[in-house]
Parts: structure tokens; sequence; C-alpha cells
């Protein structure tokens, strides 16, 4: 009977450290997994959306929990590891662009320590598990379609040779031509560590780079209108915020798209909850979710929406300055009131 039971504990003894030793090996096993990729940017996807006054905007709740459960898990056990969850959803008039990516090498140099330096990215080839992508949303006619293209592969058909660096991520960069929406991308024109760069032209209806658009406009002449833009400061999102007076708000107003910086309820803001229900959801799920402002500029439509989240009374318009670029008669103007802003203002949808 000893012997018997004997026999069973040692059984027992050994099933255990067989159990314990797969759940270190696969611990091991799992941390080698996750740390080959150096730069992370979750997929995510579309849980909701609604469209808002005859498709001017439309509210998107972003859902990337799962690959972003895994990122985190992954900077745990490498603290070198670069974890990008920032709203890097891009849009313009027509197309709202999510950038994505699972990179075993960097794209930039990101550290600030050379003991913490990683590789740099030599190939337009992806490696097993690596992947770079845009998911492209065209919201025409008030529906969403996606469309999904492979930067390694796009760069790889525009110049068998050239390295992808970055894919531009600023809404004021995403430009119109022709109905058309264009997004710049910068590639290395091979892969040495002193190679020149070159900035194309993402055609985002067709996922083609291209040189320059049909008009002759280069991916440099993108980034100095970029340039000017920030410089000058005259989008209508950049005058409303002269003197950073909406940095005290719970809101985001900038680059054509709108979010709160927090988790928000119906109590709080009761007119946006009342006149626009579905996309008021949306908005109070979280920091993934965002109004995109779509077609040409209607500044009295975000004004509109401006007003159903501030307080009851509050002149936003007090001593703004038109810029000159802005306004309808080429002059400065110091306003006091939305009558006079309307007045002088220059919205992107009147004729010059």
């Amino acid at each position: 009977m000893k012997k018997i039971m004997k026999s069973k504990l040692v059984q027992i003894i050994l099933l255990v450290l067989t159990v314990i030793g797969f759940y270190f090996a696969y611990q091991a096993y799992r941390r080698h997994e996750l740390t080959q990729f150096v730069m992370w940017s979750p997929r995510a996807k579309i849980a909701s959306y609604e469209f808002m006054d005859d498709n001017k905007a439309v509210a998107i709740d972003w859902d990337n929990e799962s690959e972003l459960k895994e990122a985190e898990e992954a900077k745990k056990y490498d603290s070198r590891i670069n974890v990008n969850n920032r709203q890097t959803a891009t849009n313009g008039e027509r197309f709202i662009v999510r950038q994505s990516y699972k990179l075993k090498s960097a794209t930039y140099k990101y550290w600030i320590l050379e003991e913490d330096a990683v590789p740099y990215l030599k190939s337009n080839i992806p490696e097993q598990g690596e992947y770079w992508l845009l998911d492209v949303y065209d919201t025409k006619d008030g529906t969403i379609k996606q469309k999904t293209y492979d930067v390694f592969q796009m760069v790889r058909e525009y110049n068998k040779d050239y390295i992808p660096i970055g894919v531009a991520e600023s809404s004021k960069l995403l430009q119109s031509e022709n109905e058309k929406d264009y997004l710049p991308i910068k590639m290395a024109v091979n892969s040495e560590p002193s190679a020149k760069t070159f900035i194309g032209i993402i055609d985002l209806t067709s996922g083609k780079i291209l040189s320059e658009t049909p008009s002759g406009k280069s991916g440099e002449e993108f980034y100095d209108v970029f340039k000017n833009t920030i410089k000058n400061r005259d989008y209508f999102e950049d005058i409303i915020n002269q003197n950073d007076r909406l940095s005290n708000q719970n809101f985001t107003f900038d680059s054509s798209k709108f979010s709160f910086k927090e988790l928000v309820e119906n109590s709080q803001y009761p007119s946006l909850a009342s006149q626009y229900p579905k996309a008021f959801d949306i908005l109070s799920k979280g920091l993934l979710s965002e109004v995109y402002f779509l077609g040409k500029e209607d500044v009295r439509f975000k004004i509109s929406l401006l007003k159903l989240v501030l307080s009851e009374g509050t002149n936003i318009f007090k001593d703004i300055t038109i810029p000159a670029a802005s306004s309808k008669d080429g002059q400065e103007h110091l306003v006091q009131s939305e009558e006079e802003f309307l007045q002088y203002y220059k919205s992107s949808t009147e004729e010059e």
C-alpha cells in the first residue's frame, strides 16, 4: 500500500513539474515571439460609426484592443519596443486613413540612448509576421467602404530598390485635387544608412505611389504647404483656438477632427447628446472615438458643433484675429463676435 501511495505521489510530482516546465517554456517562447517586433502601431477596426448633418462629418469608434494588448505585453518584456497608440487616423475631404504596422526594424530613431538602439529597416520585403498597412475608408455618398493597401508592396511597385520610411499622419498633409485625395510617403532610395530620401505621393483611390499629382505638385510641395499652414495658423481650427483659448476644455478640436479627452456622460454635454444622440454615444466610448469633418469646409456647421459643447453664452470669437490669407478681402481683421467673424472669414467652400 505504501509503495502504491509513494508511486502515485511521484507521478503527481512529475506531472506538476511537467506542467510548470511547459508553462515556463511557453512564456519563453511567447517572449521571444513578441520581442522580435520593435515598432508597433496596433491595427484598429471600425466598431461603429454615424454620419452627421447630411454627411458633413462622421463619428467613428475604433477598436484596437486585441493587438494593443499584445504590443503592451511585448513592451513589458523589452522597454526598447516602441508602441504607437496615438489617434493615427488622417482625414481629408473624402477619405479617412488609418496606418498600422508591426515591424522588426525601426523606420526612424525613436530612442535617446544608443544602448537602446535597434536595427533600421533595410528591406521593402516584410519578414515573417511583419506588416505595414494603410486602411483607407471612402466616405463618398454617406457610406464607408474600406480598402487596405500594403505599404511594402506599393513601395516595391513604385521602385524595387526604395525602402519605406514613413507615411504622413497629419490631416493637413492629406490634400485634395480634382475630387481625389493624396497623401505623401517618404522613402529611402536604397538600404544604405546615408541613403537620400524621396517623397512620393499616394493616390488614395488607387493605392499607387506617384512622383507628382496630375497638376504637377510634388511631395516636397505638399510639405511646403504644410509648413506654411503651421507657420501662419490660418486654418479655422487654428484661428478659433488663438492663445490656446480652447485648451482648458475637455475636448480636442484640431485638423478637421473633434474628440473628447476623457470618457464623458450625457449629463455633461446634454445639447450634443440631444441633437446627435448616436454620434454622442460613439464619442463617449473613449479616446479612440472621433468626429471627422468631411467635404469642403462648412464653417457654420463647425461653429454649430462647438456651441453644443461650450457653456451657454460663451463668446469664442472675442478678440479673434482673422489673418489676411483667410479673409474675404485679403485684409487682417480683429473681430468680437460670430457675426463679425462670418462677415470676414473666407471658408474653403467659397469661390476665390
